[in-house]
């Protein structure tokens, strides 16, 4: 979330700065890549009621941590177009 912050990527705002209170970061994650993710804690899943558009493979980017086997992640955005 943070490096999309700083590059400016619209459809992330992370308003709350990361502390996963504010689903402003709210993505897709690609369908190749559902089987790889961490599964989503209980108040990732809480703060996602708030968000837009929910689907299955819906996250909080802020919860996402990269790590060299995320390598290569594609996430999607709720309203920007590909």
């Amino acid at each position: 979330m943070q490096t999309a912050v700083n590059n400016q990527i619209p459809g992330i705002l992370g308003d709350c700065g990361g502390s996963c209170s504010c689903a402003t970061c709210h993505a897709y994650v690609d369908q190749a890549w559902s089987s790889h993710m961490p599964a989503a804690e209980s108040y990732e899943v809480d703060m996602l009621t708030c968000a837009m558009d929910v689907r299955e493979n819906s996250r909080l980017t802020c919860q996402i941590f990269v790590t060299p086997e995320l390598d290569g992640l594609v996430v999607h955005l709720p309203g920007v177009a590909a």
